[in-house]
């Protein structure tokens, strides 16, 4: 089975003390699923997902700013609800969020490398490189940034999401392995930013070199 892209929802790029994480409606039992949220909050806020259900992947606080990056990841049931709540503590912030949304992966495995995080200033994003155990992995890169900039999506690779202050694109690594470390050029200045990197794991039954396909449609949930 090849990799293809399901599509993506989106929520926030406003104020709030809550944000919804909407399932596409083409998403069906098996696909792999991941959120990225951007929170600018003040304090080290914990964010929870109401239903549970999901695998964090990393959050990591920027450093020079108040920034937050949170990314989640789950492999869609048969009983799907139509969305999930997230919740916080410490009142309002700033918050982007996008669901993304992939058939073609394992049935009970979603991972397949150890995922990495990074951060930094600056007009460049860099996500630190991951290995994976099998061949055709997924590598997903997941980046925010504070000032909501375009970031190109490493050499290669396909950009998937630009939302609010969140960007997401990915790219099939053939051969098991090191991916090493992958850059995004942040047009437009500088700016703080957060890049995580995941791998999901290719369906067991398939071969071969695998194409990334797209198919479906997004739509986007609207500011709330």
């Amino acid at each position: 089975m090849a990799w293809a892209f399901r599509g993506v929802t989106t929520f926030g790029d406003s104020n709030g003390t809550t944000a919804t994480a909407s399932i596409h409606a083409d998403v069906v039992e098996g696909d792999h699923m991941r959120i990225d949220l951007y929170l600018e909050d003040a304090v080290s806020t914990v964010v929870s997902i109401t239903g549970g259900g999901w695998t964090i992947l990393h959050s990591i606080q920027n450093t020079a700013s108040v920034l937050t990056h949170w990314a989640w990841e789950r492999i869609a049931t048969s009983s799907e609800p139509s969305s999930y709540a997230l919740t916080w503590g410490g009142g309002a912030f700033w918050r982007s969020l996008v669901v993304n949304a992939w058939s073609g992966g394992d049935a009970t495995t979603i991972r397949d490398a150890t995922p990495s995080e990074n951060e930094g200033v600056g007009t460049v994003a860099t996500w630190l490189s991951i290995t994976t155990s099998n061949a055709n992995a997924l590598l997903v890169a997941g980046e925010i940034d504070f000032d909501g900039r375009n970031v190109n999506p490493p050499s290669g690779w396909t950009e998937r999401t630009d939302f609010g202050n969140c960007q997401l694109s990915d790219f099939v690594q053939v051969a098991a392995g090191a991916s090493g470390n992958k850059t995004g050029n942040i047009t437009g200045g500088s700016s703080e930013w957060c890049a995580i990197l995941g791998a999901f794991k290719i369906a067991a039954a398939a071969g071969g070199i695998i194409p990334l396909i797209m198919h479906h449609r997004s739509k986007n949930m609207g500011v709330s």
